[in-house]
């Protein structure tokens, strides 16, 4: 069943060079958590924005379960469409407190069925024992979950979230991400959530819908969106991604590798530009058959260190490929490497 379907959304804003969106289309199934992922102006918190009723499309449908709430006829007001906010600074008022802040939006019940109501709510965003207290004595974490149960609280279709995540720190960043994600799934909810960060999409969401200059370059789950990019910028936008152009010859393929003895079976056509991520090149040993290239770089990131190594290609121009390697791969840099790529994982573009 679909809580959302978006038909050929467009918007153009005046003094802004191209369209804000464009022709954009998608469906989000209940329950669903989906990402809009994206650098700064590449149409996402315009495209919030349109579902949410702050902004006019200029064109195109959006229906909120089995209701239209935009096409060319109908507009249906932000507070009539079964949305619920949270923005990016929470947006609590300052003079009320936790239960306060949680019922706002619940005055057509009695004082007991609000009570009952908003106790629940905070039960699931375990803050049962903070009703009393002020948006200024909370952590940005435990904001976070009061602004997110004042959004359920009216048991809205859709939850829309401004990038939720943006204000924290890395370590409560993590925290909450988690947080958020237990409590949407514990309350059905269907949720749509902006950010530019990749790890906030790869792991709260169920799909992710990446924008850049206005349209959605791909849509999927964050395993297939990441290891199945539809083309060169897809791949980039979640790390580093290896590219070759390889020529079909009489005895073999031709790449900036050098020769190649034998490619995928599958693999059709006499010029092929493929990409592979950093994780599909293994180091091997000197006295193992394999590919080989200077150590241009080593980055310490941790679990892992990412190398960048230098190929000399046919036309003697340096070409770089990037490696995931351990922590202590005891490589020096201007060292010749060899390694091994697993070219079943690569990708035709």
């Amino acid at each position: 069943m679909k809580a959302l379907q978006i038909e050929h959304l467009s918007k153009t804003f005046l003094k802004r060079e191209g369209p804000a969106i464009s022709d954009i289309s998608l469906d989000v199934e209940v329950g669903e958590i989906l990402a809009l992922l994206g650098e700064s102006g590449s149409g996402k918190t315009t495209l919030l924005r349109l579902i949410a009723g702050l902004d006019y499309p200029d064109q195109g449908t959006i229906a909120i379960g089995d209701d239209v709430v935009v096409d060319d006829k109908i507009f249906i007001k932000p507070e009539k469409r079964k949305v619920g906010l949270v923005f990016q600074n929470h947006a609590l008022f300052p003079h009320y407190n936790v239960f306060d802040n949680v019922a706002f939006g619940l005055s057509w019940l009695t004082k007991q069925d609000k009570a009952r109501k908003v106790n629940e709510l905070l039960t699931l965003v375990n803050l049962e024992e903070m009703e009393n207290r002020f948006p200024h004595q909370l952590s940005g974490g435990q904001q976070q979950r009061v602004a997110l149960a004042r959004a359920l609280a009216p048991r809205p279709e859709i939850v829309l979230l401004d990038e939720p995540f943006s204000n924290l720190d890395n370590v409560l960043k993590n925290q909450v991400r988690e947080e958020v994600k237990k409590i949407l799934k514990k309350a059905g909810a269907t949720a749509i959530f902006v950010t530019h960060d990749t790890t906030d999409a790869l792991l709260a969401a169920d799909k992710i819908a990446l924008m850049h200059r206005g349209k959605v370059l791909q849509i999927g789950s964050p395993i297939d969106i990441y290891q199945n990019p539809a083309n060169e910028n897809v791949g980039k936008f979640f790390g580093k991604i290896n590219t070759l152009t390889l020529n079909k010859r009489e005895n073999g393929w031709l790449s900036e590798l050098g020769q190649l003895a034998s490619v995928p079976q599958s693999w059709e056509g006499d010029q092929l530009k493929i990409i592979f991520r950093a994780e599909n090149v293994t180091l091997t040993s000197g006295k193992e058959p394999g590919f080989k290239g200077q150590l241009v770089a080593s980055h310490f990131m941790g679990d892992h260190c990412l190398l960048t190594v230098a190929l000399a290609d046919t036309a003697s121009q340096s070409h770089l490929l990037y490696i995931k390697a351990s922590a202590n791969h005891g490589y020096k840099v201007d060292s010749t490497v060899t390694f091994q790529i697993d070219f079943a994982r690569a990708k035709i573009i």
